[in-house]
């Protein structure tokens, strides 16, 4: 059973994971899944964040912020709203974001609905890239 059973119901919930952070190949995907409705975006931090000099300066974490607040806006949250993000490393200035704008905030282990669509991102990505390249090889 998947996290998304244990939502209240009470509140609008958005539950905002990440997806590429292991190999960076693509760059990682931010994607929010806002409850009840089931409404969902994702955008992605660049693999150039990734690269230096960006790296040294952490420019991924500044632009994880970035995505967070497009999040916030896109959904509309509001006072009420509780966050349920993950609580890996590229999204840790976003918990401390989402609480300096007075926000409720827990870390958690996403599991279900989200984690499946950021994974199918990730992957359509990847099996896009690796289609252009071998048409542009034996092209």
């Amino acid at each position: 059973m998947g996290l998304n059973a244990f939502l209240s119901g009470k509140f609008k919930e958005i539950m905002i994971d990440d997806a590429g952070w292991g190999d960076l190949i693509l760059g990682v995907v931010i994607g929010a899944l806002e409850f009840p409705s089931h409404k969902y975006m994702e955008r992605r931090i660049p693999v150039s964040s990734f690269q230096p000099p960006n790296f040294e300066s952490r420019k991924y974490l500044t632009d994880a912020i970035k995505i967070v607040e497009e999040i916030v806006k896109a959904m509309r949250a509001d006072e009420e709203t509780r966050f349920k993000i993950c609580s890996g490393y590229v999204l840790s200035g976003a918990h401390r974001y989402l609480r300096d704008c007075g926000f409720h905030v827990e870390k958690v282990e996403v599991t279900g609905e989200l984690q499946k669509k950021g994974g199918i991102w990730l992957y359509k990505m990847v099996y896009r890239s690796w289609r252009f390249h071998r048409n542009a090889v034996s092209g």
